[in-house]
């Protein structure tokens, strides 16, 4: 009897064992099921976050979106839209700055080079966009390249523009010494005092670095080309841009300090050392800028003195100077407003046909601020297998006024559209833009977004709280799967053992 009731013992602790398992089972099997459910419905929901949208935080103060929008007018026509958005906070961590093709005047280079160059030179560049229209003709080849709007960088003068009547039309990006952004027009001067022996002459200067339609006094650094090479367009060859070579001099200015790097609100001095008559073309050497005149509006000759003062003025939409402004560290050149304090600008030239650029659906790039002075920068792709269908004047603008900008701005298209963002492992730049064409066309000039400090980070680094939580829930519930197998397992080895 005494061993009969062991074995109903065993059996009994056995069949208790058992329930006291498979209850327990039944429990985790919920709790598995429960928090692998979560974490796939978790990485789901990511996975249909990212095809709609995605979002990269760069820093704390940058952040790119990406968004591909199946019907963009929400009108059941389905008309695809790919926008790339960067939104940034200019702070004592974060600036912005104008690159410039090869850092000369001349020439084009792509967006990426441009951007890869500057992070290759210790700039930590989160993010980049194109900016000014150019010259994308390489003939006459005297004018390729060049940025049509005022171009400064670091405080140092590379271009304006060939008249007042196109900067008070063209607005710029500026950025001042105290890292303030704003959107403005701006006129770039130049005050040259000719000294002989008896008398001083002055004389007054609108152009830098522009070398077609010349009108008048123009002043040339080596930042012209990389060859420091002076040629501007001849009548000659082209009637609609060149000048007349037997109605323009050519005075070389040499013994300024620091010359390659021209700056407004500085007086330079110098001296002339040749006077090239009737001359189009003149090799730069260092120490010396080049002073043309045409029409002859100046008297000098070789032993003069030369003193000359740039100076950057605020205007006005009628030309009148509002401010100095000669505290500009950086300036690129846009194409004309979108918003203005406001107030949309491009609904009545949007609605003419016969204007084209305004009219038509393109691949479009922009840059503005809101109220609160954070700024907004915009690309819209125009893919040839409609994709995305690009947008008019109009409709960029109110994309704009959608995201809340209050002033913003439009840059060069079509073909130009560019955005760039800092990859992964942050040696190099990425396309975040669809092109057109499917290539990098080479162009004048971007605009950078720079982290100061280094807490940043590129694109492919997942911000996605979705796909965050649910890769973690999902590991949590392997190791615990994991953990109840194995721990079961040695129960039952455990009992086996015991029960033989």
């Amino acid at each position: 009897m005494a061993v009969i009731g062991r074995v109903k013992q065993k059996k009994c602790r056995r069949i208790s064992w058992y329930a006291g398992i498979k209850n327990g089972r039944s429990f985790m099997k919920r709790i598995i099921s429960f928090i692998l459910a979560l974490s796939i419905f978790a990485v789901s929901a990511s996975s249909y976050y990212q095809g709609e949208e995605k979002t990269y935080k760069l820093s704390k103060d940058v952040k790119i979106t990406q968004k591909n929008i199946e019907d963009y007018f929400n009108n059941g026509s389905y008309q695809r839209q790919s926008v790339n958005i960067i939104e940034a906070n200019i702070s004592e961590r974060t600036t912005l700055k104008p690159t410039i093709a090869n850092e000369m005047v001349l020439g084009l280079e792509t967006l990426d080079s441009q951007s890869q160059r500057a992070l290759n030179n210790g700039e930590n560049v989160l993010a980049s966009i194109n900016c000014d229209m150019f010259y994308v003709s390489a003939d006459p080849p005297e004018m390729f390249g060049i940025p049509i709007n005022t171009t400064i960088i670091d405080g140092v003068l590379y271009t304006s523009t060939i008249n007042i009547n196109e900067s008070r039309h063209l607005p710029v990006v500026t950025i001042d010494e105290n890292n303030k952004f704003n959107l403005e027009h701006v006129f770039l001067t130049c005050n040259i005092s000719v000294t002989d022996d008896e008398k001083v002459q002055d004389y007054k200067s609108y152009l830098l670095n522009k070398t077609y339609s010349i009108n008048g006094i123009a002043t040339y650094s080596r930042r012209i080309n990389s060859e420091s090479y002076l040629s501007i367009v001849d009548y000659d060859n082209n009637k609609t841009y060149g000048v007349d070579k037997d109605r323009i001099n050519l005075y070389m200015v040499s013994g300024i300090e620091d010359a390659d790097n021209i700056k407004a609100g500085y007086k330079y001095e110098g001296t002339i050392i040749e006077v090239y008559k009737n001359c189009l073309q003149a090799q730069i050497p260092e120490g010396c800028i080049v002073i043309s005149d045409y029409n002859n509006k100046m008297s000098a000759e070789a032993g003069d003195k030369v003193t000359f003062e740039y100076s950057l003025e605020q205007i006005d939409e009628k030309g009148s100077i509002i401010q100095n402004r000669n505290n500009i560290e950086h300036c690129v050149g846009a194409f004309n407003w979108l918003i203005k304090d406001g107030e949309i600008q491009t609904e009545e030239l949007s609605s003419s046909s016969s204007n084209e650029l305004y009219a038509k659906r393109y691949a479009r790039t922009g840059i503005g601020f809101k109220e609160d002075g954070s700024i907004i920068a915009i690309t819209v792709d125009c893919i040839a297998d409609g994709t995305s269908l690009g947008m008019t004047m109009h409709e960029f603008a109110q994309l704009f006024s959608n995201y809340g900008a209050i002033n913003a701005v439009n840059f060069d298209g079509g073909r130009s559209t560019q955005m760039m963002a800092l990859s992964k492992n942050k040696s190099e730049m990425v396309r975040i833009n669809t092109s057109t064409d499917g290539g990098s066309r080479p162009i004048a000039t971007g605009l950078l977004f720079i982290a100061k400090d280094g807490g940043y980070k590129g694109v492919g680094e997942s911000n996605n709280i979705f796909l965050i939580v649910g890769s973690s829930l999902l590991i949590a519930g392997l190791i615990t799967f994991s953990t109840i197998f194995i721990i079961n397992r040695k129960k039952r080895q455990k009992y086996n053992k015991n029960d033989g």
